[in-house]
């Protein structure tokens, strides 16, 4: 009468697809999606693709994904175990980064020599995180991390290479041309020159002398750009040139040129203007037609130049800004600016408007000051003194915000006095105490949460 059911075999085909989702947004740089699954299992950070045998930060490198690479700087001790793992091919992270990035990526930059700089940022970048162990290892085809750089990016450096030289002598054309043209502009000056004392007839005059300055400045900015793109022209065009030297050599040798046309222009109206002596009005006329050329300019070369703003660290790397401390500085620098030069603006800085938050528009109705400082409390922890007006849920929704940006709270000390809240919070990051950039992020978020007029119904 008894029938023996089969073994229930578990489900878990839910695994693969999850897997398979977390690595298409790996590919597709999808960073919050990639962000909340990781956020609900951590275990996943381990995962590697099958075929490659690669984890995902390998295949954010690979994919040339830099929001999901960046994350890697949040992780602890993982970041290292993360950061010396192989593929099947036996190719650390640096290998990777090696190799050419895929046709997508490269096409949305303009310039095979701006293309190479950008492939030398992401090798200097994964570069960094290494040790001098990785940097030198090497692959099963028995190459070092460098040795596949220069091996796949040989094309694209001769293109470089090309593209760098035509541009350079176009450009030495163009500034050799405005220099000739403004050096003999001086010597046929508007009005001519005294016969009898060989001086210029309208040295008196205020335009006359503006046109002797601008053309002066045509002539010697035009001979600047001349030498600056000659020394392009006279580069070894090393993969190193890329990174830094030539990209800067173009960019200051164009902004000269640019100055130099522009010279020339103010300095053929004010000749203009010069000759026509009593009937300037005729020279009014032909004015717009002179700054013609800078609006075409802008409207040719403004949106290129909206990607093209980064912070960069020129002191040191020369490379893009992405540390999180060195953008919290950044931030708070501006904030302190902001309070010092604009100090009506505090408040909305406080509430978090200017940063595109909507402030409350209920007040709290008890008069009670928020008072909010972060003190050492050891090499390992600080501590969190908070005095405040007391409401129901406080110290839940307290220590649910400093969980949000990962400050672990050890112990606390909870006090009220009347309507008072004095409130006691012993916080570390990552096992050790608070700088000061990431205690004024706390600080920043406290205040902005405190000043909200009630906490929320479902945290308690």
């Amino acid at each position: 009468m008894c029938q023996a059911l089969p073994v229930m075999v578990k489900d878990e085909g839910w695994k693969e697809t999850v897997h398979k989702a977390l690595l298409e947004a790996v590919e597709n740089g999808n960073n919050e999606f990639f962000i909340e699954i990781i956020k609900h299992n951590p275990q996943l950070l381990w995962i590697s693709e099958a075929t490659s045998g690669r984890n995902l930060f390998q295949l954010a490198v690979g994919f040339r994904r830099e929001t999901i690479f960046n994350l890697i700087y949040g992780l602890d001790d993982r970041k290292v175990s993360m950061l010396r793992s192989y593929d099947q091919e036996h190719n650390n992270i640096l290998h990777i980064a090696a190799y050419l990035s895929p046709s997508d990526h490269l096409s949305k930059v303009a310039g095979a020599a701006l293309k190479m700089q950008r492939e030398t940022q992401w090798f200097e970048e994964v570069k960094s995180l290494l040790s001098e162990r990785e940097v030198l290892q090497k692959n099963k085809g028995n190459m070092t991390p460098r040795q596949v750089f220069e091996a796949s990016h040989e094309l694209l450096r001769k293109e470089g290479e090309e593209w760098m030289k035509s541009t350079a002598t176009a450009c030495s054309f163009v500034a050799a041309l405005i220099a000739t043209v403004t050096f003999q502009a001086i010597f046929t000056i508007p009005g001519g020159n005294d016969e009898s004392l060989g001086v210029p007839v309208l040295r008196k005059d205020s335009h006359f002398m503006a046109f002797i300055v601008v053309d002066a400045l045509s002539f010697f900015a035009s001979c600047t750009s001349v030498l600056i793109f000659l020394s392009i022209l006279t580069t070894r065009y090393s993969f190193d040139d890329f990174f830094v030297s030539l990209p800067r050599k173009m960019i200051l040798g164009l902004t000269i040129l640019f100055i130099a046309i522009a010279a020339m222009l103010v300095s053929f109206t004010t000749a203009l203007f010069t000759s026509m002596g009593q009937k300037s009005i005729l020279a009014v006329s032909v004015v717009p037609l002179a700054y013609l050329p800078f609006v075409l300019f802008f409207m040719l070369h403004c949106h290129k130049c909206l990607n093209w703003f980064f912070l960069c660290d020129i002191r040191a790397t020369g490379r893009k800004v992405e540390d999180p401390d060195s953008l919290e500085q950044i931030r708070l620098t501006i904030i302190n600016n902001l309070l010092k030069y604009h100090p009506e603006c505090s408040e909305q800085l406080a509430m978090g408007e200017t940063f595109g938050i909507k402030a409350p528009e209920k007040k709290l109705d008890v008069d009670i000051a928020t008072h909010i400082h972060v003190k050492e409390d050891g090499p390992k922890r600080s501590l969190l003194c908070i005095e405040t007006a007391d409401r129901p849920g406080l110290v839940v929704e307290m220590i649910k915000v400093m969980a949000d940006i990962n400050i672990d709270v050890e112990s606390a000390e909870i006090d009220t006095e009347g309507l008072v809240a004095k409130d006691k919070f012993h916080v570390s990051y990552q096992g050790q105490a608070l700088n000061n950039s990431l205690s004024q992020v706390l600080v920043n978020c406290l205040r902005y949460f405190l000043r909200r007029p009630e906490t929320d119904i479902d945290s308690y």
